[in-house]
């Protein structure tokens, strides 16, 4: 599964570091599980999040209402996140399930 980063190095004064999520290129239902153990250290961190979707070749709608409800609590939150990149598989299912907005996504974008 993929990989979750973070420099908790503290600067006093400086912004947070951003913690850098990279999702791998299988994200179909049997890697649901696998999915959320990734994403949630990072939901509640205090520090922007970024997420890698670069690699993202298959995915299942769970997957993006995965991602949609830690984008959605992390703004209610009033956190931080975005992407890194994202995959042209990604950016179009997104937009076909109507998530491009929760998802901070714009459907041209790749």
């Amino acid at each position: 599964m993929g990989s979750t980063e973070t420099d908790d190095t503290v600067d006093a004064g400086s912004p947070p570091v951003a913690a850098t999520v990279s999702l791998p290129g299988d994200l179909g239902i049997e890697q649901a599980a696998a999915l959320k153990a990734l994403l949630m250290p990072v939901a509640a961190e205090a520090a922007p999040v970024l997420i890698d979707g670069a690699a993202v070749e298959r995915l299942h709608a769970s997957a993006l209402q995965m991602l949609a409800a830690v984008f959605r609590d992390r703004r209610d939150a009033g956190l931080q996140t975005g992407w890194l990149q994202t995959s042209a598989a990604l950016t179009a299912a997104t937009a076909t399930l109507g998530l491009s907005e929760i998802l901070s996504l714009n459907p041209e974008r790749t």
